[in-house]
């Protein structure tokens, strides 16, 4: 995935961040995505699972608040915290 996009829009943020995170996107990008409603920084978390994260707005959730899945999550995926939710299970 290119590290610069073209601005498409408020979908199109969206999208992308989904697609960063479902990729083996590098650290970096990550740290550099900005919420679509407001450009400030995200926060990421990863389930117990070590495949599924959530990523939202760190200034206001009602502005970014995903869900995702990640089959082969990068390396660095392992350094973040982990944490759980309902019905999740212990990989």
């Amino acid at each position: 995935m290119d590290e610069k996009y073209i601005d498409d829009g408020l979908d199109g943020k969206y999208d992308r961040i989904r697609e960063a995170l479902q990729s083996n996107c590098t650290e970096e990008l990550v740290r550099s995505l900005e919420c679509p409603q407001c450009g400030g920084g995200v926060l990421l978390r990863v389930n117990v699972d070590g495949k599924r994260f959530f990523v939202r707005c760190a200034t206001d959730s009602e502005h970014l608040a995903m869900h995702g899945r990640n089959e082969l999550p990068p390396d660095w995926f392992g350094k973040l915290p982990r944490v759980g939710w309902y019905g999740s299970k212990k990989a």
